[in-house]
Formats: C-alpha cells, structure tokens, sequence
C-alpha cells in the first residue's frame, strides 16, 4: 500500500520566530514509511539559494517539485533543493515529494517575501553630539544615503539588534535631512530634524488683564530665552526694561521629552523705585480659584511642540502646563507683584505688594528670525 507522510521540519518552525512574515502548509499526519528524514530545511530568504534534504533509504529515491520557482536534484541520500530569487512582499509555498519506490514523504518548502521594518519613520536629533539609532528587522540587503553632506548613516547591531546609526553635524540652525533605505527595487526614507537653537526671542501669549476695562484680552509680547554656563530662565527685559528673569530648567539632548520645567515661583529681581517694595515676585495662578502661591516647587512645565515642513520651514512652540505640585489646584495663569524681599523663602502674604501684570493660558511661540 502506498504510505505518505508530510513533513514540516523543526527548522522550519524555528524559522518563524526569525522572519518577518511566514505561512503554515500543510498538516502534519506523521506515519510509518520506509522513506526516513534525517534532516530538513527548507525555508528560503527572499534571494533564494540552496538547501538539502538528506534520507536513509534502502532503495533508489527520486523527488520532485510541485511550483516552477524551485528544483529539486538527488545524489545518493542526499536531496538539494535550489530556490529563485523572490522579491515580492508575500510569501510563498510549495511541497517537495520524495519517492521511494511505493512510500512517499512530502516537505514543505516555503519562500519568504521581502521584509522591512523599522521602528520609526522620521525623528528628532540635538544640535551638538547628535547621534540616534533607528532598530529595525530584515531579510534583505540594505543600502543607505543621506540627502546632504551634514547627515550620514551607518548600519550596526547591537545586544538589542540590528539598528540604523544616525549623525549629524553641529549646527545652531534648525534643518531637514533624509536617509534613505535601497533595497531590492523598493525605498524607505526616514525624516531627519536636527534641532536648532531653541534659545532666542519668544512672544509670550497670554489672556491679560486689561485694568481699564476690567476684562481678560487675548495678546502677547517679546521675552528672551536666555542661557548662561548651563542655565536657563526667561528674561524679561525686553518687556520692562530692567533685568528680570526666571530660570528654568532644560536638557536640550532629551529630544524623546524637549520641554522648558521647572518654571517655578521665584523673586524676578530688583525692579521700580519703591523703597518698600524694591522687587518683583512670579507667583503661579489658579485662575479658577483665583488662589495664588509663592512656594517655589509650584509652577510650570512647558512641552516644546517642533513642526516641521517638508519645504524646510519650522515652527516651535511651548505650552506653559501645570506641573502637578500644587495639590488640589491647577496652575494655569500667574501674577508679577511688588515685593518686599529678595528671597523667595522668605515671601509672606504682607511681603506683596501691587501687580504688575496678570494673564492665564501662557503660550510661548519662538520668533522666526
């Protein structure tokens, strides 16, 4: 009686944990035959190549494929299986029967398609040191280029895997490159923008108090993002003349989480000609409640949002959000007041005087210069 026994090797079940797309063919109703796999691997890349069956027989044995994309030869024990190249997206699949005398085995030979993937498709790079990895998963030849002489990429792998390294030459301007990904007769290509010099002229807007009609109007005016041996503030001299700031905290390499934090309750510096209140204090706001607090842990975080054009334009922009510290109230505006003293520990509500300005819902939008 003729005995037939499909087999689908352990390879090739191991395979598929490796390869980006992979079918089943087939089932696997294991039986007795003469014809006994010794080993078997027959799942192809998409450049195709060959592989061997090999099988402890007693008699002539023979095999034959049922698909024109593969060829099957004998010598002795031993069955190559040779595969054309394959560069579609799917995969594909066929069986290779092997004959001895009245027992047949069947083996699935399966072919993936091309497969590239990467984890992402555009990203941001710092102005100095910059230098970023985009991991990514195969099963063909990559080839790279880079859209201008200041970006270049590399291919290497790690423990984590295979990954694409990205660099970039110093600059103080904001700019778009493009790497591109050649394979086969396909191109991928990853957005490059490398940060500029996110200090610099900002409008702050803001819903003020407009005193002579009692109402909140929508308006803004020019501050300065200043830094100085490593730290940051607001300076606010374009807007009153005299050296006031805020500091703020900043790490310009963490472009996953580009924000200005850290924008807390604090003395701005010595401003007007009061005797009694020679000082100007930032208070943080709850607009809602109309609660005010001078304690310097309370404040805002400012997410820094980076579009980018594809005709090179960007624009940036910073939110000022409630950084979480304040309990139950939310701060969402501030007040500038008169202030009796120097140093923010030492702020109580007789220390303040009369406002200078008042405003909720800050924005600040950089100047494009």
């Amino acid at each position: 009686m003729k005995k037939i026994l499909i087999i689908s090797s352990l390879t090739i079940l191991l395979g598929a944990a490796m390869s980006c797309t992979r079918e089943t063919v087939g089932t696997n109703p294991y039986g007795s035959t003469e014809v006994e796999i010794v080993s078997s691997d027959l799942f192809f890349a998409p450049a195709g190549g060959s592989k061997t069956v090999t099988v402890s027989a007693s008699g002539s044995v023979s095999a034959t494929s049922n698909k024109d994309w593969f060829k099957a030869s004998v010598s002795g024990n031993t069955i190559t299986v040779t595969a054309d190249p394959h560069y579609e997206y799917t995969s594909r699949s066929g069986l290779l029967t092997i004959t001895e005398g009245e027992n047949v085995s069947e083996i699935a030979v399966q072919q993936q398609g091309v497969c590239f993937n990467s984890k992402a498709d555009s990203i941001a790079v710092p102005r100095v040191d910059a230098s970023k990895n985009i991991y990514y998963t195969t099963n063909v030849e990559l080839t790279l280029t880079t859209s201008d002489s200041w970006l270049s990429a590399t291919l290497d792998e790690d423990g984590e895997g295979t990954f694409i390294n990205i660099t970039a030459e110093d600059s103080e301007d904001f700019r778009i490159g493009y790497v591109y990904v050649d394979y086969v007769t396909s191109q991928d290509t990853i957005k490059v923008l490398q940060l500029g010099n996110l200090m610099g002229k900002y409008y702050l807007d803001a819903y003020f108090y407009i005193s002579s009609t009692k109402t909140y109007n929508e308006s803004y005016f020019e501050v300065e993002l200043v830094e100085e041996d490593g730290s940051y503030a607001i300076d606010f001299s374009p807007l009153f003349e005299s050296d006031l700031k805020i500091p703020f905290s900043f790490d310009e390499s963490n472009t996953s989480d580009l924000a200005f934090k850290d924008i807390n309750a604090c003395i701005m510096g010595e401003y007007g000609s009061s005797a009694t209140y020679p000082y100007m204090l930032f208070c943080p706001w709850d607009s809602d409640t109309g609660y005010v607090t001078w304690k310097n842990t309370v404040g805002f975080n400012a997410p820094v949002t980076i579009k980018a054009s594809d005709d090179g334009s960007v624009d940036v922009y910073a939110v000022l959000e409630d950084n979480g510290a304040w309990g139950s109230y939310t701060v969402s505006g501030f007040i500038f007041y008169q202030c009796k003293v120097s140093d923010i520990s030492s702020v109580k509500s007789a220390s303040r005087g009369g406002y200078y300005l008042r405003g909720y819902d800050p924005v600040l939008y950089k100047v494009q210069e």
